[in-house]
């Protein structure tokens, strides 16, 4: 693409500062570019990435002249499309458009850095999505088993120092550093597929280190002089599995790294005498024989602290839902009791201040005559006309209704969303229900029956008040026979005078 400079200010036609043309052409390819991503945001982007591969081909481009080629574009300095536009040949930049100058000032002009710090953040973060995965858990097992493959990293140095001080041959450095690469991708593949998550401990902690303990006796066979220094890295290994291993497991490595290290240095004493001296190699035999099995006991011992603490963490949570529900249900009927019960009219009342269309109505029920049941059939028998009636009223009541035992046989029902008229209909259909249902099975001939109080919430008036009033209906309703509903309507409030702010 050719693109002649712009003429401004001459009158020969030449510009005072020529661009160079490849300069151009590098603008046109980022909007090119850009414009196949779907915003400017792509051509900075791929501009600011050319201006620091190639910056030789740009050429000394000026924001300015950027926001001239943009105007050639599909799309805006302001990031969107044109409608229906399509890639434009850039071929001659045109003048300084409107916001060129805000261009100019632009974080991702006036900074590159700081756009390539949010380009390296973006890109950092995908990366790590494509190298760990979105689970969370997984992300975790697979950057701890990454972590612990740095062991292997140290091997493969020792190695290569063995090799270049004339201790070690090359070709049994470069097959013991194949087969910690193999091992290390295998782990790998295995976590990141998520065939992990079949086996009783998802993070597979004792194969992996089996696995490591296995290739840290290798490289002590075959690093000869400095094989001593591969011993450090059992101890490592056997850390990095204190906190996760159980207690049987923890013993099962220790005894592990005993035997394959112990067979090892019986091996290189007779084949190796020279690199591995009797002498030497029982005392190195001695320092694991002491120290892995030291480290597995204090694994074992957290191992069981941490069951410890975690069944103390199970029988605290449930200690506390069971306080939770004592400190809102009854015992007796399962019920919301008083306390929570005020609690949750409060709530119901401020959002019917705040939205003005959540409006109730309360009820209060009372069993007739269950002084006279206890009396007469025992406090057993009245417990159970207690639970049978909280059943039956739950049963009847929708899932928007609140009951709660209000204290010894009544009741105080949360009708949501409803006038007292459809409230009504609700408690006479508790009432016809309750007529035919044996609260007691064993003496299907006590059917006890209730009154009650019903009334409608006003926002004007505090929840006591409201309280009251159903309180005062179900009077009422046993002075006229019981058996009955008694509805009361809220007292009219004149409206109050809306204060004008001077």
């Amino acid at each position: 693409m050719h693109v002649k400079p712009h003429a401004e200010g001459t009158q020969d036609g030449q510009a005072q500062h020529p661009v160079q043309h490849d300069g151009w052409q590098g603008v046109a390819l980022c909007l090119a570019v850009g414009d196949g991503v779907g915003s400017v945001h792509g051509a900075r982007l791929v501009f600011f990435v050319m201006w620091i591969i190639l910056p030789e081909r740009l050429g000394p481009v000026t924001p300015v002249q950027v926001a001239g080629a943009c105007a050639h574009s599909s799309i805006d300095l302001n990031g969107e499309r044109a409608p229906g536009a399509g890639v434009k040949p850039c071929n001659r930049p045109q003048p300084a458009v409107q916001n060129a100058e805000n261009l100019s000032t632009g974080v991702w002009w006036t900074h590159p850095p700081r756009l390539a710090s949010l380009a390296m953040t973006s890109f950092t973060r995908r990366f790590g999505d494509v190298l760990l995965g979105t689970d969370p858990k997984q992300r975790l097992r697979i950057s701890r088993s990454l972590t612990a493959a740095s062991v292997y990293l140290i091997c493969v140095a020792l190695m290569g120092y063995a090799c270049l001080t004339g201790f070690m041959a090359w070709r049994e450095a470069a097959e013991l550093s194949a087969a910690i690469l193999l091992n290390v991708m295998i782990w790998y593949a295995i976590l990141r597929s998520g065939l992990n998550k079949r086996f009783a401990d998802p993070a597979l902690t004792l194969p992996q280190i089996m696995a490591a303990l296995t290739v840290i006796s290798g490289a002590y066979a075959i690093t000869g002089p400095v094989h001593g220094s591969t011993m450090m890295l059992l101890a490592l290994v056997l850390v990095f599995g204190i906190f996760n291993m159980r207690a049987r497991d923890a013993r099962l490595a220790g005894g592990y790294t005993v035997l394959i290290m112990g067979g090892v240095i019986a091996w290189k004493v007779r084949s190796e005498p020279e690199y591995y001296p009797l002498r030497l190699e029982v005392a190195h035999f001695v320092l694991v024989a002491a120290i892995v099995p030291t480290i597995s006991s204090l694994a074992a011992q957290l191992s069981s602290l941490r069951a410890k603490l975690q069944a103390q963490k199970e029988e605290l949570s449930v200690a506390l839902q069971r306080i939770q529900i004592l400190a809102t249900r009854d015992e007796l009927t399962g019920l919301y009791n008083r306390r929570h019960m005020l609690e949750v009219l409060t709530q119901h009342q401020k959002r019917l201040e705040r939205t003005g269309h959540h409006r109730f109505c309360l009820a209060l029920l009372d069993i007739d005559h269950f002084k006279r049941i206890n009396d007469t059939h025992g406090h057993g028998v009245g417990d159970e006309v207690l639970r049978g009636f909280a059943q039956v009223a739950e049963s009847v009541l929708r899932e928007t209704d609140v009951l709660a035992r209000w204290g010894g046989e009544e009741f105080l029902v949360l009708l949501n969303d409803t006038q007292t008229n459809q409230a009504n209909i609700g408690l006479e259909r508790l009432r016809d229900l309750l007529a035919r249902t044996a609260l007691v099975p064993n003496m299907p001939e006590l059917k006890p029956t209730f009154s009650a109080g019903l009334t409608a919430y006003d926002t004007s008036e505090p929840l006591h008040v409201c309280i009251e009033r159903a309180d005062q209906a179900l009077y009422r309703a046993k002075a006229a026979g019981r058996n009955r509903t008694e509805v009361t309507q809220p007292p009219e409030t004149s409206p109050q005078p809306r204060k004008v702010m001077g």
